[in-house]
């Protein structure tokens, strides 16, 4: 069916017909787990170089996924000491306000306790 081409070479040491590789394991330096066919360890490593490819694929977006979301986060980090700084002020604003009526308080108290006194 799909028999590999041989290229034929002259005859080997002992007179027979020598072929060329036509089977991995003639393949000096190379063992696919006892695979026969060449055309077999080509085929299996397609499938792991798709795998490898689908895998750096999916980690490939989950690093911009990270990215966006980390941008976002910044983003609030941002917004949320702006709105502290804010508060802060608004804080500061409100100490100096209480601390007015606190002393309208006490010249009022004084006020109405001079004008009780004076009159008895």
């Amino acid at each position: 069916m799909n028999e590999p081409t041989e290229i034929k070479y002259s005859l080997d040491e002992s007179g027979e017909p020598y072929f060329a590789a036509t089977h991995i394991q003639a393949v000096q330096g190379l063992n696919f787990n006892e695979d026969e066919d060449l055309s077999t360890v080509i085929f299996n490593l397609q499938k792991e170089v798709n795998k490898v490819s689908e895998e750096n694929t999916n980690l490939r977006n989950t690093v911009e996924y990270s990215k966006t979301k980390i941008s976002e986060l910044n983003t609030n980090i941002e917004t949320s000491k702006n709105t502290i700084e804010t508060l802060k002020t608004k804080t500061g604003s409100l100490e100096v306000t209480v601390k007015n009526l606190q002393d309208e308080i006490e010249q009022l108290k004084g006020s109405s306790t001079n004008e009780g006194g004076s009159g008895e």
